[in-house]
């Protein structure tokens, strides 16, 4: 009884973190909620390192997010690019930001645009700004709750190309023939509570991980660890001082499937304490 209870208000609180729709709990949403209530979450351990994974948070399944390109000019150099979100709002705290107890973003909900030519960005509007060099200029562009956990529905994120030159520029905004991954998360510096579990965030794009074929190995400092779900994971067991957290994804047969952002691949964090009384 307690679990089908949990399970209802599982429904509950995805509905309301979905779309304005109607309320209404039909046998396929309920029978879905079931399945969460008794799902037990994928747990690694090594070297004192502990991956958790996060299953307990929103999907997000009607939401999607397109790059507007049909009146858009791109040129060499400085370029603000429109993007469109439905039943998303970028800006906003997500509903159940509070219960996480980890590091929020402060300006809300956000689009994380990755590119090969420069640093990771988050946008609040409704554009991106970017800067084209000569030569190919790839973005990978997804949605990201205010707490850093990004959506993982098909359409929540794009990946385009701009080829760039003094003679002008040629597009590709909808990119389906190149592997794109990188690490979102961790990144910079914990200090105080938010040290206890830190979030370990990935995107894929034109590529997937799974028991029986691509998986992806998760590098903390010198311990490994073999992921075949692509969903986002609490570490902990980390001590203060500086770590570097890395992705790469294999196929079957062992060999390495690069990304476009080989440089997005890696991160490097710092747990600090802060000196309270320092001058």
């Amino acid at each position: 009884m307690i679990k089908y209870l949990y399970a209802i208000c599982s429904v509950l609180f995805l509905i309301s973190c979905g779309s304005d729709d109607e309320l209404e709990l039909s046998p396929e949403k309920v029978n879905e909620a079931v399945k969460r209530g008794h799902y037990s979450a994928i747990v690694l351990e090594r070297g004192g390192v502990k991956l958790t994974e996060v299953h307990n948070i929103p999907h997000f399944e009607d939401v999607e997010v397109s790059l507007e390109a049909e009146n858009q000019r791109f040129q060499l150099g400085e370029n603000k690019l429109e993007f469109i979100t439905n039943f998303f709002n970028i800006g906003q705290r997500t509903i159940d930001q509070d219960q996480h107890k980890v590091k929020n973003e402060e300006g809300g909900q956000y689009l994380s645009v990755i590119n090969n030519n420069g640093p990771t960005k988050r946008q609040f509007g409704n554009y991106i700004e970017a800067d084209f060099q000569n030569g190919d200029n790839y973005y990978l562009c997804f949605l990201s709750r205010s707490y850093n956990i990004s959506l993982k529905a098909p359409k929540t994120a794009f990946l385009f190309n701009i080829t760039a030159g003094e003679n002008g520029c040629s597009s590709n905004t909808n990119v389906m023939d190149t592997v794109a991954y990188a690490i979102h998360q961790p990144s910079g510096i914990y200090t105080g509570l938010e040290q206890e579990k830190i979030l370990l965030d990935f995107y894929l794009k034109n590529v997937s991980i799974g028991d029986n074929g691509n998986y992806a190995i998760i590098k903390i400092d010198d311990t490994e660890f073999k992921i075949t779900k692509w969903s986002p994971y609490w570490i902990t067991g980390l001590k203060k001082g500086s770590h570097m957290v890395g992705i790469e994804i294999f196929n079957k047969g062992g060999e390495i499937i690069n990304s476009v952002f080989p440089d997005q691949c890696l991160s490097r964090i710092e747990l600090k304490t802060i000196d309270l009384f320092s001058e």
